[in-house]
């Protein structure tokens, strides 16, 4: 019975996490590298054609197996495949950047404790509104090389075992065996990889699109098996604004 329901609840989040389609603000948008556009297209993220890009590689949750440590800045395969992707493919200006030259927001915070904090905010309900911490950071880094926003692409793990409401029924149901003994239950702490890339915007420090899919990517059709991870990420992504028509 518990091992049923462990494999369920695992089937039903892998297969949301497979085809949940990208999330995007209803709000209007708003540049910041640029004043007007002479484009008659109408856009929406699109108009954050210039990009600072975070990555973030985030250990398993206490939990899962090999879970807690820290966070650290650092390139993912598909992190830098999603780069490459955003800039040739998508039409983004992309700027990275490292610990060394994270700009510090207002008061004594460390590179280290401002990502943290993106990515705080990133793992939240997108549509809060962010705290002043989160604007003042998105700001002084879009800030420090003219771009519109940040986009934040975090590879990351995950297991049934770290949701607090799954090991609370687990606890019930075993009457507190798989509490006292986690090692009987650890296909519950399997930990299942996910990216997640989120942007957040320059002016205002709000997240305007996010998306997170588990990985592998699941090819739903014959024509998705050719395409790469990085394409079928960010297929929902509009096409960014040509600098040319820019000023």
């Amino acid at each position: 019975m518990k091992s049923w329901l462990s494999m369920a609840l695992l089937g039903t989040t892998l297969y949301l996490q497979g085809c949940a389609p990208a999330w995007q603000i209803s709000a209007p948008i708003t540049a910041s590298s640029y004043a007007t556009s002479s484009e008659r297209i109408p856009r929406t993220v699109g108009k954050l054609r210039k990009l600072v890009a975070v990555t973030v590689t985030q250990p398993s949750p206490k939990g899962c197996w090999g879970g807690g440590g820290e966070i650290a800045l650092g390139y993912s395969t598909l992190g830098e495949a999603s780069i490459r992707h955003l800039s040739d493919r998508k039409g983004y200006e992309i700027v990275k950047i490292d610990e060394m030259n994270v700009p510090l927001s207002a008061g004594a915070f460390s590179p280290q404790a401002q990502v943290e904090e993106l990515v705080r905010a990133a793992a939240g309900t997108p549509e809060t509104n962010p705290s002043e911490l989160v604007r003042n950071i998105v700001g002084a880094l879009a800030r420090s090389v003219n771009a519109d926003g940040v986009i934040m692409l975090r590879s990351h793990s995950n297991c049934i075992r770290a949701n607090a409401g799954f090991r609370a029924l687990m606890g019930i149901l075993s009457l507190g065996v798989s509490e006292v003994f986690p090692e009987k239950y650890n296909s519950d702490a399997k930990p299942y990889p996910l990216f997640q890339a989120t942007i957040f915007e320059g002016a205002s420090g709000r997240i305007v699109w996010q998306q997170e899919r588990h990985l592998p990517l699941v090819r739903f059709s014959e024509s998705a098996k050719d395409r790469s991870d990085a394409e079928l990420f960010f297929e929902d992504l509009e096409i960014a604004i040509p600098k040319v028509l820019t000023r």
